[in-house]
């Protein structure tokens, strides 16, 4: 059992890349440069926006490996519950007040109710996930190692190999499913559970050799997916209805968080950190500011107004090679700005949090949630 509250700062600076490719991402959907661009330029995007598909994944991964052994924290979900609703708040407030957002009355008043997550959709998978993680650990600690591993496989086939073989609907929405939440956070409480380096495939393997196979596995499964993407383009241009369908499937799926090349390259991408031994306070600081990079960043009213204020998408020079670097500048300057924003936010809040007022009225909630 995990007993050291520490951070550890190689699953810290996980986290900071991930949420930087999660800006990438987003710059690549919003700003519409994968339908804007061809040739050589849109190949390398297409690349960069498979090759990053593990930036999700990721965040739940570590959740289950620190979590499994854990009770609920009620001031941890009620903290992000309230970043969620400050950042949505503020802004529709803001760009409504200035007149850049044009809302109705009822929709003004929607999106001020602290309930109204739906601009979030990994907000509201993760705090369903927060708050049943409890009694999935209930399941963790009954299970023994044949047990954990039968029903991660199970998993696998139902939510994510029947999905993209079959583009079943029902079970899957492209990973952003609870589902495929608790299945990411069932493979981490493994991980967590059965350290890697007592595995009988890797403990005879020096600590360097099990660190290229977990960089190489996260480059070949991310190639992998690349490739299988590109045939699945060439399928839809066959004449043969079957075949079609077949690359139609593939498509739909190539980025999804539950498709299962990104799953095991999500592994790859997560163990090889977990063999890095790092440790460094700015990094945890500036990963403990990364949640509310989220928030900034993915509001529907920034967003919107950010990249029509840009004017990304109308770039002269679309198809420059030198298109990418300006991708990667954005997002480490998107990154950087949001890391200022939720760190004056944090100052506020820590002020406010240590009123007598609002200390008491946090245990009473808290006291209350916790009689239940």
């Amino acid at each position: 059992m995990k007993s050291s509250k520490k951070r550890q700062s190689n699953f810290e600076l996980m986290r900071i890349t991930s949420m930087i490719m999660i800006i990438i991402w987003h710059i690549i959907i919003h700003s519409g440069i994968r339908e804007g661009t061809s040739g050589t330029i849109n190949l390398l995007i297409q690349f960069i926006y498979i090759f990053i598909s593990v930036h999700v994944n990721s965040f739940v991964l570590v959740s289950g490996y620190f979590g499994y052994d854990k009770n609920i924290s009620f001031k941890k979900v009620l903290s992000l519950f309230n970043q969620t609703w400050f950042y949505k708040a503020v802004f529709v407030i803001i760009f409504v007040v200035l007149g850049i957002s044009k809302v109705s009355s009822v929709q003004f008043v929607r999106e001020l109710l602290p309930l109204n997550t739906e601009d979030y959709w990994f907000i509201n998978c993760y705090l369903v996930l927060c708050i049943i993680a409890p009694y999935i650990n209930i399941i963790v600690k009954n299970l023994n190692q044949r047990e954990h591993r039968h029903l991660i496989i199970i998993m696998i086939f139902l939510f994510s190999l029947i999905p993209v073989i079959s583009s079943n609907r029902t079970i899957s929405n492209h990973g952003s499913t609870i589902q495929n939440f608790i299945l990411l956070y069932l493979i981490g409480a493994y991980l967590g559970k059965y350290p890697i380096r007592s595995n009988i495939h890797f403990k005879n393997y020096s600590h360097n050799k099990r660190q290229c196979i977990f960089l190489f596995g996260f480059i070949i499964f991310g190639v992998l997916n690349f490739l299988f993407s590109q045939c699945s383009q060439s399928f839809m241009k066959y004449s043969n209805t079957f075949i079609q369908e077949l690359g139609k499937i593939y498509h739909i799926f190539e980025t999804s968080f539950s498709n299962p090349l990104i799953i095991l390259q999500s592994i790859c991408y997560f163990l090889y950190f977990s063999t890095l031994k790092i440790e460094s306070s700015v990094i945890n600081k500036i990963s403990s500011l990364c949640f509310g990079v989220y928030l900034i960043h993915e509001n529907h009213h920034f967003y919107n107004y950010f990249y029509h204020l840009i004017r990304f998408d109308t770039l002269e020079n679309y198809n420059d090679i030198f298109l990418i670097f300006k991708i990667v500048l954005l997002a480490f300057l998107i990154f950087q700005v949001c890391i200022i924003i939720e760190f004056l936010r944090s100052i506020v809040f820590k002020f406010f949090s240590n009123r007598k007022i609002i200390k008491r009225a946090n245990n009473i909630i808290f006291n209350y949630l916790k009689s239940f």
